[in-house]
């Protein structure tokens, strides 16, 4: 009997130890990657990946398919931070591969997570978004909130790019709320950087600047350097549209000397085109130069495309501002072509509004009217585009919904099975309990007594932080209140914006098509008229009296819009000194009168400067109606009216300027088969064109 418990108790010890063995291997694993990734955030990436690789190969002599799974991302995230996509993406497939073998939930999102911030890097924010979606529900699914608080900061960046500011917002918020539950001064930091990028994006510069300073108070409280250089980018980049130069030029200049500590070359990239934008801004055009020059020697990698893309834009505006039309030309159509391989046709638009720019100056107006239809043409693209990513957006939340649903029930089926082997574990776990349990009752003791002692602690730091989170709380509340508003409205003239027009135009155009079509011969005051008007010779302001100047004639142009036209109408600042007026449900034989009234109002007003000097100034209009042909409503929607109405603006501006042209509709039942040119139809007598001027130049037509 003493012989069989004498076996039986070396056996155990044997199996204790054994077991000790194995989780001592994992526990000091798991150390070295958490080590990793703290030498990371402070920049020491030469220590880190050293940490990272001897984790790795722990990992792999204990066999341990979790632990290896979790040093890859590791080293993927070094390696995206050393600006190496390439080897980041390929270590985060392969540890991803790895851990969906493994019950490991929490590193599968980890790695999908990662993967989805190298799309981010890249510009595929789409891509990004879905990844991003998919980590949040795993995290989800093990009730990991500070993951999640990661996945919804990166689902807000990811929508804030695609414009979605209100869904942008609500993710921050959500992220937010988790960082101030945990009081993480890191997370707290994030959260505030991106609610000040959103209020940088809608023009309130002034409350931009206040959240990302206080990201950078708590970026410094955390002393990560990366963080830090990061939030002194953006507080640079507000300060200079605010105008304060030297205080921007200060912060973006600590930021390079941290990036470039950080041997962070993409990043360090980054800063110098901020500095090349604010010497520009400051008219310092030698130095501007020279630094794009110097950044588009390090562009060559593809992980700053987008880098490259930015410099092009502002080499070729800065040589555009010189009137250096052959610099000015050759990036324009570098940059446009790098444009396309990014695939990003905001910067294909940016890139062809150059290069009318540069072409009127060359008074080519045939080709400069020529890259105008294809700016418009890329700008209708793009909102369709935008309006595809929206739907896409809700079916792959509907799809995420789904998955949810399906990892749950994976996630009962898995807690049944470890409640069967946990049944079995207690068996064996019965001997060792025993041996542990008078060590316990001493250490639940000196527990208790140490939490009643860091209680009182921190209780009263807890107190004074929770009103602090509180106070800011209340802030973000306020700006999601405020962001429903600036969405839809122009910050500098208060007049509404293009995402206005497409969330109220289509009911409008319903409805008077529909009188039309009903009443043929009587459809009264159920016409809209589009009215596209552009301040004459308003670059010349900017020129001569400052871009500060222009703004005010802009807000005071604005007013002289809402004293002509009615409250009902929409009235919307379609691009610079251009503006849009839809007169809603009036008769188009009211057209030429309204007009008239406008260009009397506009050259009859002083506009007035700060310092009181009186500018007189004129403007151009052309109009067209909605519906221009009912029984062609498929074939000529609103947008071909915009794009007649845009038409008659051109001719205007050929025709002198301080002039009002309009098309109200065709001379005749057949149009000819499209597309077709407003301008050639007007100019062979086939529309009714009406105008303030005997003689019109339209605009030449291509070959």
């Amino acid at each position: 009997m003493n012989h069989s418990l004498h076996l039986l108790t070396l056996l155990l010890c044997l199996l204790l130890c054994l077991s000790y063995t194995t989780h001592a291997k994992s526990s000091h694993t798991r150390e070295l990657i958490e080590q990793a990734k703290q030498q990371r955030e402070m920049g020491e990436f030469g220590q880190a990946v050293k940490t990272g690789q001897l984790a790795l190969s722990l990992a792999k002599d204990s066999g341990n398919q979790a632990d290896i799974g979790r040093a890859m991302v590791e080293l993927g995230e070094i390696a995206r931070e050393q600006g190496r996509l390439d080897d980041s993406m390929e270590q985060l497939e392969a540890a991803q591969a790895i851990l969906q073998h493994t019950n490991d939930i929490q590193a599968q999102a980890r790695a999908i997570g990662a993967k989805a911030d190298n799309l981010r890097i890249l510009g595929q924010h789409p891509n990004a978004l879905i990844l991003s979606q998919k980590s949040l529900e795993l995290y989800k699914s093990i009730d990991d909130e500070l993951g999640m608080a990661d996945e919804y900061s990166a689902i807000g960046v990811s929508l804030e790019w695609q414009g979605a500011w209100q869904e942008s917002l609500l993710a921050y918020n959500n992220a937010l709320d988790i960082a101030k539950k945990y009081n993480d001064t890191v997370r707290l930091a994030t959260a505030f950087y991106n609610i000040g990028e959103i209020h940088r994006d809608m023009g309130d510069q002034n409350t931009a600047l206040t959240y990302f300073q206080d990201a950078l108070r708590l970026d410094m409280d955390s002393g990560q350097p990366r963080n830090i250089a990061y939030s002194h980018t953006k507080v640079a980049t507000v300060l200079k549209d605010l105008g304060n130069i030297d205080e921007a030029r200060q912060h973006i200049k600590q930021a390079q000397a941290l990036f470039e500590q950080l041997e962070a070359k993409r990043d360090a990239l980054w800063a110098k085109l901020v500095l090349a934008r604010i010497e520009f801004t400051a008219h310092n055009i030698a130095l501007a130069e020279q630094l794009l020059l110097d950044g588009l020697q390090g562009l060559k990698e593809k992980s700053v495309l987008d880098l490259k893309v930015d410099a092009k834009l502002q080499l070729a505006e800065l040589y555009l501002s010189q009137n250096n039309l052959e610099l000015a030309k050759q990036h324009i159509e570098q940059g446009h072509e790098l444009a396309v391989t990014q695939q990003s046709k905001d910067k294909q638009a940016r890139f062809e509004e150059f290069r009318v720019a540069l072409l009127a100056r060359q008074e080519d107006y045939k080709q400069a009217f020529l890259s105008l239809q294809k700016v418009q043409k890329l700008k209708g693209e793009l909102l369709d585009q935008t309006r595809a990513e929206s739907l896409a957006r809700m079916q792959s939340q509907a799809e995420f919904t789904r998955r949810a649903q399906e990892i749950l029930l994976l996630k009962k089926d898995q807690e049944l099975q470890r409640a069967a082997a946990e049944r079995e574990r207690i068996l064996w776990s019965l001997w060792i309990v025993a041996l542990v349990s008078a060590f316990l009752v001493l250490f639940l003791a000196y527990g208790k007594y140490s939490q009643r002692r860091q209680t009182r602690q921190l209780s009263e730091q807890v107190a004074q932080r929770t009103a602090q989170l509180n106070a800011k709380h209340q802030e973000l509340q306020e700006a999601y209140s405020q962001v429903e508003q600036a969405s839809t409205t122009d910050p500098l003239t208060g007049l509404r914006n293009r995402r206005f027009l497409e969330q109220n135009l289509q009911p409008d155009l319903q409805r008077s098509l529909r009188i039309h079509r009903d009443r043929p011969h009587d459809s009264g005051d159920n016409d809209l008229l589009f009215f596209l008007v552009d301040l004459d010779d308003f670059k010349r302001v900017n020129d001569v009296h400052g871009h500060s100047a222009g703004d005010l004639l802009l807000q005071q142009f604005a007013q002289l819009l809402q004293q002509v036209f009615r409250s009902s109408d929409y009235l919307v600042r379609w691009g610079g000194e251009e503006f849009l007026v839809i007169s809603r449900f009036t008769s188009r034989q009211q057209a030429a009168e309204l007009a008239q009234r406008l260009l009397t109002t506009v050259l009859e007003h002083p506009f007035t400067l700060s310092d009181g000097t009186l500018l007189p100034k004129s403007c151009s209009i052309g109009y067209s109606c909605y519906p221009l042909a009912p029984e062609f409503a498929v074939e000529i929607g609103w947008q071909q009216v915009l794009e007649a109405a845009d038409a008659c603006l051109y001719a205007a501006k050929l025709s002198g300027k301080h002039c009002w042209i309009g098309i109200e509709g065709p001379r005749q039942t057949d149009l000819p088969t499209l597309p077709f040119s407003w301008s050639a139809l007007a100019a062979a007598g086939q529309l009714r064109v009406r105008a303030s001027i005997n003689k019109i130049n339209w605009p030449p037509q291509p070959d």
